[in-house]
């Protein structure tokens, strides 16, 4: 039997701010867009992450507690996640589900 440990992933926090902090959405996709650019990703996918990005920044600016970091991990695989922490303790509430919906036939 063969025990494989995953490497912890390199994480760098490219920007921290507050909910204090003056147009916050367009200084992290901005810092996100530099870093991506430095480490030589295709535009496509820089657009695709920026607008992503701006989202979960924007909803943990009006939904979370503050303060604020946008990370991103190298994994031991090559793969880029790019994440926003708030520093909310609590899980939030997901709303009840409803079945799917059924056609009639």
């Amino acid at each position: 039997m063969t025990v494989t440990r995953r490497r912890e992933a390199v994480a760098s926090v490219l920007w921290c701010w507050t909910a204090e902090t003056p147009h916050a959405p367009p200084q992290a996709r901005r810092s996100l867009q530099c870093a991506l650019d430095q480490l030589g990703y295709p535009q496509p996918l820089i657009d695709d992450a920026v607008l992503a990005v701006g989202e979960l920044v924007a909803n943990a600016v009006e939904h979370g507690v503050n303060p604020y970091e946008l990370r991103l991990h190298k994994e031991s695989g090559g793969e880029l996640l790019c994440e926003v922490e708030d520093h909310d303790p609590c899980l939030p509430v997901l709303p009840q589900s409803r079945p799917p919906f059924e056609s009639g036939g």
